[in-house]
Formats: C-alpha cells, structure tokens, sequence
C-alpha cells in the first residue's frame, strides 16, 4: 500500500493512494469495506481511522504505528514528516 502524507495544524494524515479493502466484524458478521482510506495521526498521539474509530499512535527508532480497538497498522522504517509544519516535540509520542 502506497500512501501521500498531508500535514494540518493538528497533525498528520495519510491518504491512500489506490482504493484498498478493509474488514471489519467478524465472521458471518463480516464487512468488506473497499474504497481510498485516511489514518490520522494527531500531535496529542491521538489516532483516527474511518472504520476502526479512535486510537492512538506511537513512533520509534523503528518506524511508527497507530492502534485501534481490535487494529494495527505498523509503518516499518517509514517516518512521519512535513516541510510545512514543525515536527513535534524530541519524545513526543515514543512507543514504550
């Protein structure tokens, strides 16, 4: 999956670039969601996600994840940056 990243004054968001499919529920209950999606990764480490609600994101040395009840997405070796906007503050939204 290929995504642009797009800054605001609250944070960063990441647009798909091609239409994806995402599940939810599960088993006969399941939902096959396909459409374009966008992840929003908030300066207070807050998280959103159209299908999966609220969460919470982390960075490291690693790359970055956002959480979701029962949902991860792990962003390995990837960073989150913007020329547009200042980057937040050393320590901010480290993964413990």
């Amino acid at each position: 999956m290929e995504y642009n990243v797009s800054c605001t004054a609250d944070g960063y968001v990441l647009t798909s670039l091609y239409p994806l499919t995402r599940a939810i529920g599960t088993g006969a209950a399941t939902q096959w969601i396909k459409g374009k999606e966008k992840i929003y990764f908030g300066r207070s480490c807050d998280a959103f996600h159209k299908l999966y609600g609220k969460g919470k994101w982390c960075w490291a040395n690693g790359g970055f994840t956002a959480e979701f009840p029962g949902y991860s997405f792990d962003f390995a070796r990837q960073e989150l940056r913007c020329p547009t906007v200042a980057p937040f503050p050393e320590g901010s939204c480290g993964c413990e």
